[in-house]
C-alpha cells in the first residue's frame, strides 16, 4: 500500500512542478513581449504637420507616407520630407528613407540615405547635400551626422566625413577628411 502512495505522490509532484513551471514560463514570455514592443497609440498615412514662425509665416513643414506614434518612445516615419522656411519662403528640403521624431517632437532622427537642398533662385547656385544618418533640431534649425557626406553645387564637388548645417544661417560646416574638386568659370 505504501508503494502505491509513492507513485501516486511522484506523479502529483511531477504535475505541479510541470504546471508551476509553464506558468512561470508564461508569465515570463508575456512580460518581455510587452515591455520590449511598445504599442503605438495612432498611425497616420500620408500626413503634413506644419509650424509656424511668430509673425504667422511658415516655419517648417514635416511630411511622410506613414507615421507610427508611440505615447513614450520615438515617433516612427516611413519617407519623411521636411521643408525649411525663411520669411515665408523655401529654403532647405530634407528626405530620407526612414526617420523618428523625439517625443517632444524637436529631434528628428533621419535615418538611411539623405539629401538636403538648399533652395536657390537660380539651379546653378543650388546646393545638394547627401548623406546618412542626420539628426535634425527644428527649433534651431539644425542638422548634423558623424557619415560622409558629399556637398554639390554647380561650382564643383565637395566630400567630408561629418557635417552640420546651420539653415537659419544658411552655413555649413565640414568636420573631417574634407576634399573637393572645383570647375573655375
Amino acid at each position: 500500500m505504501v508503494e502505491h502512495w509513492g507513485g501516486w505522490l511522484m506523479l502529483l509532484s511531477l504535475a505541479i512542478a510541470t504546471t508551476l513551471l509553464l506558468h512561470n514560463l508564461g508569465e515570463d514570455f508575456q512580460t518581455h513581449s510587452l515591455s520590449s514592443q511598445p504599442l503605438p497609440d495612432y498611425t497616420l498615412s500620408r500626413f503634413t504637420t506644419t509650424s509656424m514662425d511668430e509673425q504667422g509665416l511658415l516655419k517648417h513643414q514635416v511630411t511622410a507616407d506613414s507615421m507610427i506614434h508611440y505615447p513614450t518612445t520615438n515617433t516612427e516615419l516611413t519617407k519623411p520630407y521636411i521643408m525649411f522656411y525663411k520669411g515665408g519662403q523655401p529654403t532647405w528640403t530634407v528626405q530620407a528613407e526612414q526617420g523618428q521624431i523625439s517625443p517632444d517632437n524637436n529631434q528628428i532622427w533621419l535615418l538611411g540615405a539623405t539629401t538636403f537642398q538648399k533652395q536657390m533662385t537660380t539651379p546653378e547656385k543650388a546646393i545638394k547635400i547627401i548623406s546618412e544618418d542626420v539628426l535634425i533640431k527644428r527649433d534651431i534649425e539644425y542638422a548634423e551626422t558623424q557619415a560622409l557626406a558629399t556637398i554639390q553645387s554647380g561650382y564643383g564637388e565637395t566630400h567630408s566625413v561629418g557635417i552640420r548645417v546651420f539653415m537659419a544661417t544658411e552655413q555649413v560646416e565640414l568636420i573631417s577628411n574634407v576634399r573637393g574638386q572645383y570647375v573655375v568659370q
